[in-house]
C-alpha cells in the first residue's frame, strides 16, 4: 500500500536533517561494536565442534546480520547442528527466521519450502508450536501483498478453522491479526476493526514471552488505529488511546 508524502515548513526540514544526521552517527557507532562482536562469535565457530556451543553463536550472527544473505547462511547451519542433536526448539527458532526472513524478501518458494519443515515436524511430534502459525501466517500475508485476496483468505479461513478446533490461542491471534488485514487491503474497515480486537483480546491468552505480548499488541493496534479512522468507527478516540498506550510499553521495554 502507498502512502502519501507529507510538505512541511523549512523548520521540520533542519530538524530531521539533525535526526538523520544523529542516527548515521550512531549507526556507525553500532556498526563498529557490530564487527568486533562477529569477529569474536566467528573465532568462538572456528575453534569449536560442540552444536551446544554453536548454536547460540550462530544465532546471534544471524540476528547480527538480519535480513542479508549471511543471515541465511547462519540460520542453515544452525538448523542442520539443531537437527544433530535433536534440538526441536533450535530447529523450530531457525526455521521461523529462515521463513521470515523470505517472506520479508518476498521468495515464495523458499518460504513455502523452509515453511513445509516446519509442518513436518509438527506432524512427526503431533504437536502443534506457536512457529507453525507464523509460518502460515507469513505466507497468507505474502499472498496478501501480492493481491492474491482469494487465496489469502482461503489461508487465513484454514488457519482459523485449524487454530480453533485446537483452541490455540496464539493461533487464533495470529490468523486475526491476517483476517483483520485482509479486510483492510480490501477497504472493509469496520470488519477489520472486529478482526483486530479478536486478535488483539487473545494476547494475554498466549504462551508467549512479554517482548513479543507487547510488540504484537502494538502492532494490531496500529492496523485498528488505522481501519478505525477510516471507517469513522466511534470507537477511534479509544483505539488511538490504547495506541498510545502500546507505543509507551515498547519505549518502557
Amino acid at each position: 500500500m502507498k502512502r502519501r508524502r507529507s510538505k512541511y515548513g523549512s523548520w521540520f526540514v533542519v530538524l530531521a536533517l539533525c535526526a538523520v544526521s544523529l542516527s548515521f552517527l550512531n549507526a556507525a557507532n553500532g556498526n563498529d561494536r557490530a564487527e568486533s562482536e562477529t569477529d569474536s562469535l566467528k573465532t568462538v565457530l572456528s575453534r569449536n565442534t560442540d552444536a551446544r556451543i554453536i548454536i547460540p553463536v550462530l544465532f546471534r550472527l544471524a540476528n547480527l546480520n538480519e535480513q542479508k544473505a549471511e543471515e541465511v547462511a547462519y540460520l542453515e547451519r544452525c538448523y542442520a547442528e539443531a537437527n544433530k542433536i535433536d534440538s526441536l526448539p533450535a530447529m523450530y527458532l531457525s526455521l521461523e527466521n529462515l521463513a521470515r526472513y523470505y517472506y520479508n524478501d518476498g521468495i515464495r518458494d523458499s518460504l513455502l519450502y523452509w515453511g513445509a519443515k516446519v509442518d513436518s515436524l509438527s506432524k512427526k511430534y503431533n504437536e502443534y508450536p506457536n512457529v507453525l502459525f507464523d509460518v502460515k501466517s507469513y505466507s497468507c500475508q505474502d499472498l496478501l501483498w501480492t493481491h492474491d485476496y482469494e487465496l489469502a483468505l482461503n489461508e487465513a479461513l484454514n488457519e482459523y478453522r485449524l487454530a480453533s478446533s485446537l483452541k490455540h490461542s496464539y493461533g487464533l491471534l495470529r490468523c486475526s491479526e491476517s483476517l483483520g488485514l485482509i479486510y483492510q487491503s480490501l477497504r472493509r474497515d469496520s470488519d477489520a476493526v472486529v478482526a483486530f480486537q479478536e486478535g488483539l483480546d487473545l494476547i494475554e491468552k498466549t504462551s508467549c514471552p512479554d517482548k513479543k505480548k507487547t510488540e504484537t499488541k502494538m502492532r494490531i493496534t496500529s492496523y485498528q488505529a488505522e481501519s478505525a479512522i477510516h471507517a469513522g468507527s466511534v470507537h477511534t478516540k479509544e483505539i488511538l488511546d490504547r495506541y498510545k498506550e502500546a507505543i509507551r510499553a515498547m519505549e518502557d521495554l
